[in-house]
Parts: structure tokens; sequence; C-alpha cells
């Protein structure tokens, strides 16, 4: 093979590796904000139960409470800091295979171990992404 056919075939990748990053740094935002929304709602109605049971609002009390227990549902159906950080983890992998691509990658052989440790982060990234727990294993914390 000629090193233009290597040229051209790493510059692909390089495409493939550069929309591969924007995908799962867009999901890493989405999850971390999603995160840091959830938890700042959390600290107000936590707050705002105490200052509804300061002022004697038991009906406003109760209302922020099953507020409360809402998010902590959603934050169990969802794991948005641990997704988050996995993706963070992926989006810093495909950096790394990035610059290896890049700047240290010379021959063929190379070029092939590149493109199966690319193909393992790209498994990776479908297989292990964190799961919320499912509704009956949240039913069974409760008995």
């Amino acid at each position: 093979m000629s090193d233009n056919s290597l040229d051209s075939r790493t510059k692909e990748l390089l495409d493939e590796m550069d929309e591969f990053k924007k995908k799962y740094w867009k999901l890493h935002l989405n999850d971390f904000t999603l995160n840091w929304v959830t938890i700042i709602v959390a600290l107000i109605l936590t707050a705002s139960v105490t200052v509804a049971g300061v002022y004697g609002a038991a009906q406003f009390a109760a209302v922020f409470g099953v507020g409360i227990a809402f998010l902590i549902g959603l934050q169990n159906a969802f794991p948005f800091s641990e997704k988050a950080e996995f993706y963070r983890v992926i989006v810093a992998d495909c950096e790394n295979l990035r610059d290896d691509l890049k700047y240290r990658m010379k021959t063929e052989d190379e070029f092939k171990q590149l493109v199966l440790k690319f193909e393992a982060l790209r498994e990776d990234a479908a297989k292990k992404r964190p799961k919320g727990r499912e509704i009956q294993d949240v039913l069974d914390t409760k008995k």
C-alpha cells in the first residue's frame, strides 16, 4: 500500500473520530446540565419544605416533599451524573486515540491497531453506558 492510501485512510478515520467525539461531548454536556439542574431544584425544594414548615404551611411542605420524592426517582431512573462522567471518559479516550493517529502512527500495522482500538471504544460506548434502575429495583428498595 502506498503512503497516499494510508494518508487518505488516516484522514477518513480522523474525521470519523471527530464526529464520534462531538456526539459524545454533546451527550456529556446534556447529562451534566441535567444533573446540575436536578441538584439545584432539589436544594430549592428542600429549603422550601423548611420555610413552609416554619410558617405553618403544611400543605405547601407536602407538595414540596412530593417534588423532592419525584427528583429522587428521576435520579434513580436517569443517572445523569454517572452518564455524564462516562461520556467524558469516552471523549478523553477518543482524543487519546486521535492523538496517537496524528502523532505516533507511522505504519500500516499501527494504523490497523488504532482502528481496532477505536472499534473497541465504540463498542464500549454502546454497551457500557450507565443505565437507570428498573422500576422493580426501586420498588424493592422501599420494602
